[in-house]
């Protein structure tokens, strides 16, 4: 236990010094009683010496719950603490959407970046990053917590997705995905998806959420087994979204497959969906992934432990509330 205002004692001192001073003056000036003339027939009375005795009592009372309150007045106001050691628990958890922006995953990637918007609303501490990716990556923002900004950008790329021409119209936006030969070069998308994580060495919880279709048209520098491989070498999970999924009793889809095994391999998980609606689910359950909690370093917290002192003088001045109501005072 510590006192956080020990000066407080000080000025109270003091106003007890002013108000003795003051008290003996007082008393000095008001000298001595006066008798009544004809009062011994009156203190005679039994029922005199019952009302006496009564309040007697209830002066008693009240100066008790007087003094008491002040003092539970004084002791609240030189701020007495605890002080504590902790070692507080930090949540670190690094997300990068890595879109798959060929034409065959429009619809998709708007839904899924819609939803994300919606997510980031809720979101305390963790970092968003996004890629997107046709033939060659380029990220639309970094890993940031700034969630005005991040929200800001997935509505536009939204707007952009559902636009009429969108790779015309919003040139600016898509700039940079088109700059190689090919078309959905997932591989390459995944492994420049992966990289944009900063400080891999550090234990942090990171997760790549990777729309794609896994329709790849082009030589890739590194195909999707090898960015899985390379995801996971970097403990982070990726989460496929598949929205062209074959598989089909005895139809196997080789791409779906070969998409299944590798984020599997990472610790993520797979999703197939046959319609955008199914999305909003699918994302909510990503986002559920637990963060990597560890702990900080140790931190001395003082803390003010008010309350029951203030409910105690709450209850006592109802008491001596009662009391003054019973005196007629």
């Amino acid at each position: 236990m510590v006192l956080r205002s020990p000066w407080m004692l000080i000025v109270w001192l003091f106003i007890f010094l002013l108000y003795f001073r003051y008290y003996k003056k007082r008393k000095k000036s008001t000298g001595s009683k006066k008798p009544v003339a004809n009062s011994k027939y009156m203190t005679e009375l039994e029922s005199y010496k019952k009302a006496l005795k009564k309040y007697t009592l209830l002066i008693r009372l009240m100066a008790l719950f007087l003094a008491f309150i002040f003092l539970l007045i004084i002791i609240l106001s030189v701020r007495p603490a605890v002080k504590t050691i902790e070692r507080p628990d930090l949540t670190n958890r690094d997300i990068i959407l890595c879109l798959d922006v060929s034409g065959s995953m429009r619809e998709t990637d708007a839904k899924v970046v819609e939803n994300f918007a919606e997510l980031a609303k809720g979101f305390k501490g963790e970092r968003i990053g996004m890629v997107i990716f046709d033939s060659t990556a380029a990220t639309l923002f970094p890993l940031t917590n700034d969630y005005n900004y991040v929200i800001d950008i997935l509505n536009k790329t939204k707007a952009a997705f559902n636009s009429e021409n969108y790779s015309e119209s919003n040139y600016d936006l898509f700039t940079g995905t088109n700059e190689g030969e090919g078309s959905s070069l997932i591989g390459d998308g995944l492994a420049s998806c992966v990289l944009r994580f900063d400080k891999l060495g550090t234990k942090r919880s990171r997760s790549v959420i990777l729309a794609t279709d896994n329709y790849a048209n082009g030589a890739q520098i590194v195909d999707l087994k090898q960015a899985g491989a390379l995801a996971k070498k970097n403990d982070v999970r990726v989460y496929g979204l598949n929205p062209d999924d074959r598989n089909d009793g005895d139809y196997k889809d080789k791409n779906s497959i070969e998409f299944r095994e590798v984020v599997l391999g990472t610790n993520g998980d797979y999703y197939k969906f046959e319609s955008p609606g199914s999305i909003p689910g699918i994302i909510s359950k990503v986002s559920q992934q637990e963060a990597t909690r560890f702990k900080g370093s140790p931190v001395l917290v003082t803390s003010d432990k008010p309350q029951l002192i203030i409910l105690i003088i709450v209850f006592s001045t109802v008491i001596l509330l009662f009391i003054v109501w019973r005196l007629g005072i």
